[in-house]
């Protein structure tokens, strides 16, 4: 049969000693041992998939963003009448590696696009692409 369970009354708390599967001799292991180090391993597994996502999270909103300041540069310099090069060299300086597209609507409007790769983080693999437009009215020659 199995053992039998105890309760000490120690300042007011009951507790359990003893019970099934329990033993009193403090050299014998239970079976569930190494149980911890398990529940650590993938916990922490878990928080590092986490980081990760969080980390290309932050590097998708940080391209966005320099990805407006090109396109927002670019369409600047388009607007004064710069050359399509130096329009492109404009918004590459502000996004380097990027793709740029320049449309001009007749003679009032420009528009710039900048597109540019955003790579998950230690795997070197085109993951997602991201781009941002801007529209600029000419300025009169």
């Amino acid at each position: 049969m199995g053992r039998c369970a105890t309760g000490l009354l120690v300042g007011g708390v009951t507790t359990q000693v003893g019970g099934r599967g329990a033993s009193l001799d403090p050299q014998r292991r239970t079976g569930d041992s190494g149980m911890v180090t398990a529940e650590l391993a993938v916990g922490i597994l878990s928080v590092v998939v986490v980081l990760a996502f969080l980390l290309f999270a932050i590097g998708v909103g940080i391209a966005h963003l320099r990805t407006q300041e090109a396109s927002r540069a670019g369409a600047r310099a388009a607007a004064r009448g710069d050359s399509a090069t130096e329009v492109r060299t404009v918004a590459r300086d502000a996004m380097p590696g990027s793709r740029v597209k320049i449309r001009r609507g007749g003679s009032e409007h420009v528009s710039v696009e900048v597109s540019a790769d955003v790579q998950l983080p230690f795997v070197g693999a085109r993951m997602l692409t991201v781009a941002s437009r801007s529209i600029a009215q000419a300025e009169p020659k």
